[in-house]
């Protein structure tokens, strides 16, 4: 069988054909040993044979023209070489497609580049809470499987006093991390501090128990018992706390603040100092110890600290413009007062007792329109509500219109039966009557209310005094003089005590 004779430059099978190979054209001629070349570029050895682009060792197809050097043939025909510049404009058709698709208008574009995480974490650190929580939920609207995002919006809505919305955010970070033992704790305080006392406060109550060595979780406790109004309860827990950890300020900050809610300002005083020691600047520290010093009658110290926590500019600037106006007003500096009330009620307009401590600031001016205005704007039930409707019952009483000022001191009492300011404002009203038993009534159930209060013994002393019952005035100006925080004028009115009395002897 005759032997199969193949090119030997594409190694196909030749046949009986001579010279030439059929297949690439290189020369089948023994005696050239088979060149490996076209034989249109035979004597160009080392370049393309269709080209003639140099060569390297080894290549099979050009990279100038895509000739395969192994069968002469052309990989890419003329009409296929510009796929670079086609591939090149798909790339950018796909590309706009995507964002078409993705984006829609060049406003979600926006949307989708703008990092609004970033941004809220940026205005929680500045305390520019309202703003934060915004953009905390474009946040959590572009990826609400971030419990990161949840757990930093609880934070910023504890700090809004937005106990719900706190609840729901540390709930789904429970959702989607319920390892997460800090922001279970939270959980818990937040539904306490959302009136879910019982059932989270035993849940706290628990953790305790199981690591009654850690600080913070006697902190969250005490604070959780604080707001359920179980103050000794929550001191207990936080001087616990400061046991654990005796140098954390915050700890006694909010000791200090337990101790201002049970009207134990000493002990407030003695906490925040000790907390403004390790945090001399620090706004919360120095608001609390204004308003503990201006309660026991320290103007001074309370209106330097308060004017130092104002200039802070804190998410609590409002609270404490109230705060400090409140102290410029016991100081007698009212037209300072009702600058900073008129602050405070700038940036929160809803403050009921911005309006109350206003309107009180002007009708002790004289200023008696403005008063009944600013008492006008409360009208939620409650204790705030019952105090301006009896002070402007007084002022119309003052005025000459009893029937109006009657109607709204019973008004007050029906908002609150156990206004000590409604019931010495009611006994007013029936003094100018002279309906003595009906005063004496009223100005005794103040008394009996609050005893430690020094304007039910002035007011009776007042109406005894009209009465030419000097005896009882005298009696009841002398408590007045016992009670009233103003050290000064103690002596003064003990000796007009005395005046009454000599009068009697007489």
């Amino acid at each position: 069988m005759d032997e199969q004779k193949t090119c030997p430059r594409c190694g196909r099978e030749t046949g009986d054909a001579e010279g030439t190979c059929p297949h690439c054209g290189a020369g089948l001629d023994s005696a050239s040993g088979g060149a490996d070349v076209h034989p249109s570029t035979a004597s160009d050895e080392g370049k393309c044979p269709h080209c003639g682009a140099e060569l390297k060792a080894g290549d099979v197809i050009c990279i100038q023209c895509g000739t395969n050097l192994l069968t002469g043939e052309r990989v890419l025909s003329a009409r296929q070489k510009p796929a670079g510049r086609r591939r090149g404009l798909l790339v950018a058709v796909i590309i706009v497609l995507v964002i078409a698709a993705a984006a829609g208008v060049a406003a979600t574009i926006w949307y989708l580049q703008h990092d609004y995480a970033t941004e809220a974490r940026r205005l929680f650190l500045e305390g520019r809470l309202t703003e934060a929580a915004e953009n905390y939920d474009k946040a959590i609207d572009r990826n609400d499987r971030d419990s990161r995002l949840f757990f930093e919006s609880g934070l910023v809505e504890l700090g809004r006093e937005n106990y719900a919305s706190a609840s729901e955010r540390f709930g789904r970070v429970m959702e989607l991390d319920s390892t997460n033992k800090r922001a279970q704790l939270l959980l818990a305080v937040s539904n306490a501090l959302a009136g879910k006392t019982l059932t989270e406060l035993s849940a706290l109550e628990q953790a305790v128990n199981m690591d009654p060595e850690n600080g913070e979780l006697h902190y969250l406790l005490g604070l959780a018992y604080t707001i359920a109004e179980r103050r000794a309860d929550g001191v207990q827990e936080i001087q616990r706390a400061l046991e654990l950890e005796p140098g954390n300020p915050e700890y006694r900050r909010l000791l200090g603040a337990a101790y201002i809610g049970m009207g134990r300002y000493t002990e407030a005083i003695e906490q925040l100092e000790k907390a403004l020691s390790r945090e001399p600047q620090n706004p919360d520290a120095q608001m609390l110890a204004g308003i503990s010093y201006s309660a026991q009658g320290g103007t001074e110290k309370a209106l330097s600290l308060l004017n130092a926590a104002a200039g802070a500019n804190t998410q609590y600037d409002a609270k404490v413009r109230y705060y400090l106006g409140a102290a410029y007003a016991l100081s007698g500096q009212y037209d300072d007062a009702v600058r900073e009330l008129k602050e405070s009620l700038r940036t929160q307009p809803a403050n009921t007792n911005a309006h109350l401590a206003l309107g009180l600031t002007y009708s002790i001016e004289g200023r008696s329109q403005e008063a009944l205005y600013e008492f006008k704007n409360i009208t939620v039930a409650g204790p705030e509500l019952a105090q301006a409707l009896a002070e402007s019952g007084r002022i119309l009483a003052d005025q000459g219109e009893i029937r109006s000022a009657e109607e709204q001191i019973q008004r007050a009492l029906q908002a609150d039966p156990d206004s000590y300011t409604a019931h010495v404002a009611l006994g007013s009203v029936y003094s100018k009557q002279d309906k003595h038993a009906e005063a004496v009534r009223e100005y005794r159930e103040a008394i009996r209310l609050d005893p430690d209060l020094a304007t039910a013994h002035l007011f009776l002393a007042i109406h005894y005094a009209n009465r030419k019952d000097f005896g009882e005035a005298a009696r009841e100006l002398g408590k007045y003089a016992d009670l009233s925080s103003n050290l000064e004028a103690r002596d003064t009115i003990r000796a007009l005590a005395e005046q009454l009395r000599y009068s009697v002897e007489l």
